[in-house]
């Protein structure tokens, strides 16, 4: 039981409440990296180096395990949060990384029909449409923006949290995609906040044995889960079709379909009550199952570009 709960404890370690964190987007991106082929690859680092941050940013911090041009790839995916905290006035889009489609508790009085997101939301389904156009028409450094964009949105947009709000009597304009919601994982725990809950799943680490490993584990994903990923990508092939299919995970693996006990920030872990025990560990595998997904379709949206 001890290493269970040792196994609980590392996967919900907090982090901030963005998306995937860094371990996260840089597993898409290698799995991308390696569905290219050289040309691509090289493609890509060409468009990069005309980045405004190559220097300062993408180039940077280079663990041993990477070659600079991997690592640069693997970084760009991280722009986007990178931005956050630098350079935010020009660069940085909180909606861009996101969209909540409305999942409503049942048996609640709340119409979801009240809490579509708008059609001229600039939200994370926008935006990599328009970030491809740009990539396609934009200037050197429209383009290398862009292309980050691209690399970290394919990630988020398969981060179920990143694709709903939860609306209920406790949360009745939303719980922000798990942002506003607490959940309590086994008997005597403190509360995790659900969001960050999910965005570490991939873990923590961003050396190159750490990525290497969560890779692998995607690669070695069993035989139903790949007919599952590969059924996926048939059926989906719309940016707003992935959202929406994120959306549906979010409700069942991440909501429980509105059974997964969850609190507010007032409340106390007592008061919550408890997730299924195999919650956190369902969830792992969930996120190793969505990350795959992003993988492809990255890989599938660059090769078009990089042509």
């Amino acid at each position: 039981m001890k290493r269970i709960l040792a196994v609980v404890a590392f996967l919900v370690v907090p982090s901030p409440a963005y998306c995937w964190n860094n371990t996260g987007h840089m597993v898409a991106a290698r799995l991308a990296w390696l569905k290219l082929d050289e040309e691509q690859r090289s493609k890509a680092i060409s468009i990069l180096k005309k980045h405004p941050h190559y220097d300062e940013f993408l180039t940077t911090d280079k663990p041993n395990g990477f070659s600079e041009d991997e690592w640069v790839f693997l970084r760009a995916a991280t722009w986007p949060d990178w931005v956050r905290n630098h350079h935010k006035a020009e660069f940085h889009h909180a909606t861009w990384h996101y969209i909540n489609y409305p999942f409503v508790e049942p048996g609640s009085m709340i119409d979801p029909a009240k809490h579509q997101p708008p059609p001229d939301e600039e939200n994370v389904v926008w935006k990599l449409g328009n970030a491809v156009k740009q990539m396609k028409n934009g200037n050197q450094e429209d383009q290398a923006v862009n292309l980050c964009w691209i690399l970290h949105l394919v990630g988020d947009i398969h981060q179920p949290l990143h694709t709903a709000a939860y609306f209920s009597d406790l949360f009745p304009e939303g719980d922000r995609g798990g942002n506003l919601a607490y959940i309590v994982l086994h008997d005597g725990a403190n509360k995790t906040k659900l969001h960050p809950m999910w965005d570490g799943l991939l873990g923590k680490s961003t050396t190159a044995s750490a990525i290497g490993r969560v890779v692998k584990q995607v690669q070695e994903l069993p035989v139903a889960d790949k007919q599952v990923i590969k059924n996926n990508l048939n059926d989906h092939k719309s940016i707003e079709s992935w959202a929406k299919e994120s959306f549906e995970i979010a409700k069942k693996a991440a909501y429980l379909n509105g059974e997964l006990p969850m609190g507010d920030d007032d409340e106390d872990a007592g008061e919550i009550g408890v997730a299924p025990e195999d919650y956190a560990r369902k969830a792992g595998h969930v996120a190793r199952v969505q990350i795959a997904k992003a993988g492809s379709r990255l890989a599938m949206t660059l090769a078009d570009l990089l042509k």
